[in-house]
């Protein structure tokens, strides 16, 4: 039996990444799936958006200037925000295991294959 396609326009992702093309392509690709998208170039530019606007789901880069991706779910769990995060790496040394001992949600590789992020995301947004 196949389930229901996954509803898209269900969702508002914040994308956080200071490569400004991979942000682009990011916040283009869930916008043409239907999801509200919100893209940020690092983790103050992150928190500003999330006082202002509900996010489903932040999907972050570790690795950023200003603020990190560490920091920024830092100041999201002490905000006690009920926002799953995902964070996007190409650390191979920062495991999964890592990530949840953070309090992330979940981590995705670079390069990362959209299919894969795409099951991850809907993962934790169907098990949050």
């Amino acid at each position: 039996m196949e389930s229901a396609p996954f509803d898209w326009s269900r969702v508002s992702i914040l994308v956080v990444d200071d490569d400004s093309d991979l942000l682009e392509t990011l916040c283009d690709y869930y916008k043409s799936l239907g999801a509200v998208v919100y893209g940020a170039l690092n983790g103050q530019e992150a928190l500003r958006i999330i006082q202002t606007q509900e996010i489903s789901l932040i999907l972050s880069d570790l690795q950023m200037p200003v603020m990190d991706g560490a920091a920024l779910l830092e100041a999201v769990l002490e905000k006690n925000l009920k926002i799953p995060f995902v964070f996007i790496t190409g650390q191979v040394h920062f495991t999964e295991e890592k990530a949840r001992d953070l309090g992330a949600q979940g981590l995705v590789y670079k390069p990362y294959k959209l299919k894969t992020m795409n099951e991850k995301i809907q993962n934790v947004l169907l098990s949050f």
